[in-house]
């Protein structure tokens, strides 16, 4: 268990950053590691949770309230703060799927970190658009944003390698979507 030394670093960053006479670029290094020791041992929890998982029931999912309540956890999110989320379910409005709540939770929640974090850096309005759209008793969930496109080399290996095109991403995270959402009999495509 990694989680266990990583705890020991950042207990140990901690008290460093509390000690007198540390110059700013020091203080700003250790935060730094702060945060990167955090975001690893948030990052192995998820795996190890992912790995361990057991075989939870498909239940009731209505989709708008679904997605109502994810973008009101992440606006709470450090890179939200400041994203206009356009939310749209005229015609899906009251369309629900059969699925595991906790895999959905967790797969739209990545997408929809992902399309905040491509934000990041961004000048202007920073939108996140979600579109639900029901027709033939299936839904349609299109999530987009007005930020950075993903790379080509990038793009390619989506799904299928450990590929990342953020500095500080595990690559990981959209393949454990992609296994989610699959799991529910839901497919995903990702386009600029």
């Amino acid at each position: 268990d990694l989680r266990g030394p990583l705890s020991s670093i950042s207990g140990y960053v901690e008290m460093e950053l509390l000690s007198p006479g540390k110059t700013a670029e020091e203080k700003q290094a250790l935060a730094d590691m702060s945060e990167i020791v955090a975001n690893m041992s948030a990052s192995l929890k998820n795996l190890t949770a992912f790995g361990r998982m057991k075989e939870l029931r498909k239940e009731k999912v209505c989709v708008r309230e679904f997605m109502h309540s994810l973008v009101n956890i992440l606006s709470y999110h450090e890179n939200a703060r400041d994203v206009w989320f356009r939310q749209n379910y005229d015609a899906a409005r009251d369309f629900c799927v059969m699925a595991v709540r906790q895999d959905l939770q967790q797969a739209y929640f990545n997408i929809l970190k992902n399309a905040v974090e491509a934000l990041k850096g961004k000048h202007g309005p920073k939108i996140v658009e979600i579109t639900a759209v029901a027709s033939h008793g299936m839904c349609e969930i299109f999530i987009s944003s007005n930020g950075a496109s993903i790379p080509d080399e990038v793009m390619q290996k989506l799904f299928k390698q450990v590929v990342s095109g953020k500095s500080d991403g595990t690559g990981v995270g959209l393949i454990i979507t992609h296994d989610l959402l699959a799991k529910n009999d839901i497919s995903i495509e990702i386009k600029n």
